[in-house]
């Protein structure tokens, strides 16, 4: 599924279309696919299991659309942290999905498909909301670039030469550029990896909870 993608995003670039109108398209086919299952409509499951399977490979391409946002020196760390925030957003949405399930009692050693109705509509209600977000028509967020340091706006204008006339003034301007850009990737990895922690120390909690529960039904039927 990767490949076909990517093979088909390298011809539609030749057409002009760029990978956000496919991405955009292929969230929009998942989403209904998802949607004629928790439905039951008169489609076979097979085909739209199937769909839904090919677009979840989809995300290959939001590595393509980033690098098409950051210049070449900041492409990598870009994809890595949009990696990272792959996995930490599928982490939280499956335990999301798990904690709707567990809202149901078990009978007959299982959660009603009723939970499993709900936990799944409000996954496809989320789809929904950051599809929305992703093609809304604002202009702000159509016309807009990421720069490789949003921090120079910050920066105080006694510090940065307006107009620099002497090559020491250009010097001066790109070594304060270069030293905003390292500080402000610093920072930013500093609070992905912050957050990481913190969502790795939930799931851990979450994990131990689970066993101790078990632990102690288990202790429990053997006392009995």
């Amino acid at each position: 599924g990767a490949t076909l993608l990517g093979s088909l995003s390298g011809h539609l670039r030749k057409l002009d279309i760029a990978p956000e109108a496919l991405f955009g398209c292929l969230a929009l086919i998942s989403i209904l696919s998802e949607l004629s299952i928790l439905l039951r409509l008169p489609i076979s499951s097979y085909l739209c299991w199937a769909v839904v399977a090919l677009m979840g490979a989809s995300s290959v391409l939001s590595h393509s659309m980033v690098a098409s946002y950051f210049p070449k020196e900041a492409s990598g760390q870009a994809n890595t942290a949009l990696h990272l925030l792959h996995l930490g957003v599928a982490f939280i949405v499956q335990w999301t999905m798990g904690a709707i399930i567990d809202l149901w009692q078990v009978r007959n050693a299982a959660h009603p498909a009723q939970a499993f109705q709900v936990a799944f509509a409000v996954n496809i209600a989320m789809q929904t909301a950051a599809l929305i977000w992703f093609v809304r028509p604002a202009t702000a967020r159509l016309g807009f670039r990421v720069t490789p340091a949003p921090t120079f706006a910050l920066l105080p204008s006694t510090f940065l030469p307006q107009q620099p006339s002497t090559p020491y003034d250009e010097a001066r301007r790109e070594w304060i550029f270069q030293l905003a850009a390292a500080r402000a990737h610093l920072a930013n990895w500093r609070l992905i990896g912050i957050g990481m922690v913190s969502l790795v120390c939930v799931l851990v909690s979450r994990v131990s909870a689970l066993v101790f529960e078990r632990s102690i039904s288990a202790i429990a039927q053997v006392l009995q």
